[in-house]
């Protein structure tokens, strides 16, 4: 009950109300309301570790087909190509629910765990992504609601695009467009594949980041 009415009564509070955001929400335009979004130049602080007082470690979760992310991504980002959800979501979620409710300061300062989805523009791909993750964490722990295995996630606001528009020296290689025509044979593979996704992936490349100070 306690973190229940702290979902209510404190701006900013984390979903499983144990404690507030540790990085800042973009302020307006956000395509995806109910969704918790960061601007590219969060991100890129965040890379750099100026957030190492809050945030313990940090996973950038790439929604693109590989043929994009081979042409370029965000340096410690990983992969995971839509197809088999089954594989996306044990990767993420133990087997067990939580045994319970966390019962945290809301401001406390133990740093945390935290994901970070996003795809070309972070318009659909990357935005189902968090969706499903967080749909079947509430499903798993819905007897110690509203506790959850991952209650920070974020959406990076306009995706791969954007992010190395500005911040091209943070990046693995280029930009490969999901349009590109080199890619034209890719693309219809990846889209075949993608016809019976209900929200998952088949294949990872890249490892968990951990800032240091």
């Amino acid at each position: 009950m306690k973190s229940c009415h702290r979902l209510y009564e404190i701006d900013n509070i984390l979903p499983d109300g144990s404690r507030t955001y540790g990085l800042p929400a973009l302020e307006g335009g956000n395509k995806h309301p109910s969704l918790r979004s960061i601007s590219c130049e969060t991100l890129a602080t965040l890379i750099r570790g100026k957030f190492s007082h809050t945030i313990n470690s940090f996973r950038i979760i790439d929604a693109r087909y590989k043929f994009e992310f081979d042409g370029g991504h965000i340096v410690g980002a990983e992969n995971w190509q839509h197809g088999e959800d089954e594989q996306f979501i044990s990767a993420f979620l133990p087997p067990n629910p939580l045994p319970r409710v966390p019962d945290h300061d809301p401001h406390s300062s133990v740093k945390r765990d935290i994901l970070i989805f996003h795809c070309e523009f972070s318009s659909q791909r990357g935005p189902d992504f968090y969706n499903k993750l967080r749909a079947r964490d509430r499903t798993l722990n819905q007897h110690v609601d509203p506790a959850l295995h991952h209650p920070e996630m974020y959406l990076l606001h306009l995706g791969y695009k954007e992010f190395f528009k500005h911040f091209p020296h943070l990046c693995e290689g280029t930009y490969t467009e999901m349009i590109d025509p080199k890619h034209e044979s890719d693309l219809r593979k990846m889209r075949a594949k993608s016809k019976s996704w209900s929200g998952g992936t088949i294949m990872r490349t890249g490892r968990m980041s951990r800032l240091h100070l």
